[in-house]
C-alpha cells in the first residue's frame, strides 16, 4: 500500500508541472490561431472591398464608353490642335490607368481564389 501511494504521488508531482506546461503551450497555439483567423478576416474584407471597387470602376469605364462625347467644335483660333492633342493623350491615359486597375484586380481575385483554396 506503501509503494502504490508513494508511486502515485510521484506520478502526480511528475505530471503536475507537465500539465501546467501543456495548458501554457496550448493557449500560445490558441492566441497563434486566432490572430491568424483575423488576419485571414481581415484580408478577406480587403478583398471585398477591392473587388467591389473595381466592379464600380468597371462599371463607370462601361458608361462611359457607351456614352458617345459631342464632337469638339474647333475653335476660331489655332488651339484646336493641341486640345484635341491634349485629349487623345487623356484617353491614353485613362485607358492605361484602366488596364492596370483591371490586372491589379485580378492579382487579387487570384489571391482570394488561392487562399480560400486552401
Amino acid at each position: 500500500m506503501k509503494h502504490s501511494v508513494l508511486a502515485f504521488a510521484s506520478i502526480i508531482a511528475f505530471t503536475a508541472p507537465t500539465a501546467a506546461t501543456a495548458d501554457g503551450f496550448l493557449d500560445r497555439i490558441d492566441n497563434a490561431v486566432s490572430k491568424v483567423e483575423n488576419t485571414i478576416a481581415r484580408t478577406e474584407r480587403t478583398i471585398t472591398r477591392t473587388e467591389n471597387t473595381a466592379e464600380r470602376l468597371n462599371d463607370k469605364i462601361s458608361e462611359a464608353g457607351a456614352e458617345t462625347p459631342a464632337q469638339e467644335q474647333p475653335s476660331a483660333n489655332t488651339n484646336s490642335n493641341t486640345t484635341a492633342e491634349e485629349q487623345r493623350i487623356l484617353d491614353q491615359a485613362r485607358k492605361i490607368e484602366e488596364e492596370r486597375v483591371l490586372r491589379e484586380a485580378e492579382k487579387i481575385k487570384a489571391r482570394h481564389t488561392n487562399t480560400n483554396g486552401r
